[in-house]
């Protein structure tokens, strides 16, 4: 999104925000963010400071094997 003001963008774990402002959400833990990420069904919700439009997107991308290659490094 070319205007984008990432300083407005907070996003979620279920109930644990991960982001706040553009950063590091200042009371995220990882033990917080491991326990959301241990569920077998998780809700991401990123919020874009734009407006009250919404959709839903269904995935399968984060399965076990997909989050155990990916683990061992941060980008």
């Amino acid at each position: 999104i070319e205007d984008l003001d990432t300083e407005q963008v907070n996003v979620y774990l279920d109930e644990v925000m991960i982001c706040q402002n553009g950063g590091v959400a200042p009371d995220y833990t990882e033990e917080a963010g491991k326990t959301v990420m241990s569920r077998p069904e998780i809700t991401i919700h990123i919020d874009l400071a734009r407006g009250d439009a919404s959709d839903t997107v269904y995935t399968c991308d984060l399965s076990y094997d997909y989050v155990k290659i990916n683990a061992d490094y941060r980008s």
